[in-house]
């Protein structure tokens, strides 16, 4: 359902339904986005792929930050989750948003390899995408990039 919301708040929300995947680590979540961020777009799915994108952060992250920054950019909404987690192989880059597919260095953790894919599918479905950047052993920075007003189909 297409409403219009805060983004900061929906932000806020994504973080304390995380928060518990942190609790005992040493990682701080950060919610860094610019106030009075209004998006009018299908509410439910951004918190989907906000929760996606922090769960997979608090995974990967045994020490440091999260941090989640969102800003406004001309008709967009460019929304960022950094981590100083165990980065991404860059071999693996290409391959994270394919289904089923986990990548060597998180072996160790439990998944399906469907939350990536999942958040991509998401993303275009709101006529937006996403972009991964990472480094082994420095953490990962994930780049969504949706339109602030979700063009409704007539």
């Amino acid at each position: 359902e297409v409403v219009l919301f805060d983004l900061c708040a929906l932000v806020q929300e994504a973080a304390e339904t995380v928060g518990h995947l942190v609790e005992g680590k040493p990682v701080q979540i950060l919610n860094q986005c610019d106030t009075d961020l209004a998006m009018e777009t299908d509410r439910s799915r951004v918190g989907q792929i906000l929760s996606n994108l922090l769960s997979n952060a608090a995974k990967f992250t045994e020490a440091g930050e999260i941090v989640v920054e969102a800003a406004r950019e001309e008709n967009a909404v460019c929304l960022r989750v950094r981590d100083t987690g165990i980065g991404i192989e860059p071999g693996d880059l290409e391959s994270i948003f394919e289904e089923f597919r986990r990548v060597r260095s998180s072996e160790a953790h439990h998944g399906t390899g469907l939350g990536l894919a999942i958040t991509r599918g998401l993303c275009h479905l709101l006529g937006g995408d996403i972009r991964v950047e990472s480094a082994p052993g420095e953490g990962t920075v994930f780049t969504v990039r949706l339109p602030v007003i979700l063009e409704r189909e007539s």
